[in-house]
């Protein structure tokens, strides 16, 4: 071997040498992870405002480290105190005997959507949390999601005829005390 081909032999040993000492120090080439979608950074921007509650901003870490489940879910709208809607149901939750108030939602007696305690963010329809504590018999389908609106006069200006389907983010869970 003459002498540029072991200067080429001995450059190109550097070489791997260094490749292999970056590639431990900075960890393997990972592909940049995709933007969060625009309606969760809203979410999450929401969510770091002065003022939210601690359980809603411990929600922020599993978004942005993209720990959680997109559905696609028919949402639907109910009321408790309507007695023009026959399947409203009492102003009591399955779940825990919670007083219903806006901003909880039910699913099909099967919870195949998502169980008790669940928080979805539905953009399309809503731009609000909803937390999943009641169940019942209006909720007829796996794939749908009937949040309550306890003011009747609200309750009767959503148009809950308009069945559509809309992409939503099961972003965490929270316990009965959260829920209240």
């Amino acid at each position: 071997m003459n002498e540029p081909e072991r200067n080429n032999a001995l450059l190109a040993a550097i070489m791997v040498i260094v490749a292999a000492v970056i590639i431990l120090l900075l960890g393997p080439c990972r592909p940049a992870r995709a933007a969060l979608p625009e309606p969760l950074e809203r979410l999450c921007a929401r969510l770091e405002q002065p003022g939210t509650p601690q359980w809603k901003r411990a929600l922020i870490a599993p978004i942005r480290e993209r720990r959680i489940g997109r559905v696609e879910a028919v949402i639907t709208y109910y009321s408790p105190n309507n007695p023009e809607d026959p399947l409203g149901g009492g102003p009591f939750a399955a779940w825990g005997g919670l007083r219903l108030r806006k901003g909880h939602a039910a699913v099909g007696t099967t919870r195949r959507l998502a169980p008790y305690g669940s928080v979805v963010y539905c953009p399309g329809a809503l731009d609000h949390l909803l937390v999943i504590v009641d169940c019942g018999p209006g909720v007829n389908r796996a794939d749908r999601l009937d949040v309550c609106i306890p003011d009747t006069r609200e309750y009767l200006a959503l148009d809950s005829r308009n069945w559509r389907r809309y992409p939503c983010w099961i972003v965490g869970r929270v316990g009965r005390e959260q829920a209240r």
